[in-house]
């Protein structure tokens, strides 16, 4: 009876370990299954030279692969292996700024000791930021709230800069210098503050952001009664079919004075000040 015993409970034994590894190979399969029919989906967010790829996991995922090319149907290079399912994220550094990169993204899993992997992505674009539009994207995230409006951004931004920025001394612009308002805006809102130069540049390239027809102007600045205040720049802005002047530099420069007045959207008729190009 105790032979017929042993040889019964290795029987039992067998048969328990055929069902597991029938289950086991059953489970490997059905995820195997899972992630080959799966398709990640992408989203890019632009950086400074950077871009971040994201991603919605896939469930039963061991992982994911990074592909990049510079042409939408060219080559496409593998550029990470993430080894993690539940890490859906990827910094691409050290990219040329300004120039377009596609991206797409599939899983893996490993089943029997070889890779399955999902469907690729749909392929995704974005252009990388130059210093400068990294430079607004940061000044606009710190002035303006995503719920605004367009203008409410604008008078926002403008409110921000005065009370957040300062003067600093630079040299003034040539009249020759046709090129000069991405230095001076970049170097602006490096420093936190700079000359009129700086602040129109400033402005005016944040104000082209949120895509308003904008533009630099160099000249003198008068007072009301004609007493010259000196050689200045402002911002003017194209808005339902008239031109305003927007100047936070001077609006900035009275209130450390203690005078309150508002050099936001006026005219060239504005009774305080006098504007005249060069």
């Amino acid at each position: 009876m105790n032979r017929k015993w042993k040889i019964a409970s290795l029987l039992m034994a067998a048969v328990v370990m055929v069902s597991t590894m029938g289950t086991v190979t059953a489970d490997a399969a059905s995820k195997a299954s899972a992630v080959k029919k799966a398709r990640p989906k992408v989203t890019l967010t632009a950086g400074e030279g950077q871009v971040t790829v994201k991603w919605k996991k896939i469930k039963k995922a061991k992982g994911y692969q990074v592909y990049r090319s510079m042409k939408k149907k060219g080559t496409y290079k593998r550029i990470a292996t993430i080894k993690k399912g539940s890490r859906v994220k990827y910094i691409n550094k050290k990219l040329k700024k300004g120039k377009r990169y596609y991206f797409k993204v599939r899983a893996y899993t490993k089943t029997g000791g070889k890779k399955v992997y999902s469907k690729y992505s749909k392929v995704k674009s974005v252009t990388t930021l130059t210093k400068l539009q990294a430079q607004t994207k940061n000044f606009l995230s710190k002035a303006t709230r995503s719920s605004m409006s367009k203008e409410q951004k604008l008078r926002a931004s403008y409110s921000y800069m005065r009370d957040h920025y300062k003067y600093i001394p630079r040299a003034m612009v040539s009249q020759n210098n046709k090129n000069w308002v991405d230095s001076y805006a970049s170097r602006f809102f490096a420093d936190k503050g700079g000359n009129c130069y700086s602040w129109a540049a400033a402005y005016t390239t944040v104000a082209k952001n949120l895509g308003y027809s904008a533009r630099a102007a160099a000249g003198t600045l008068y007072y009301a009664d004609g007493t010259e205040w000196g050689e200045h720049s402002w911002t003017e802005i194209r808005m339902g079919g008239q031109t305003y002047i927007f100047d936070p530099e001077i609006e900035y420069a009275q209130k450390r004075q203690g005078k309150q007045v508002s050099l936001y959207k006026i005219t060239k008729n504005n009774g305080l000040f006098i504007y005249e190009e060069r």
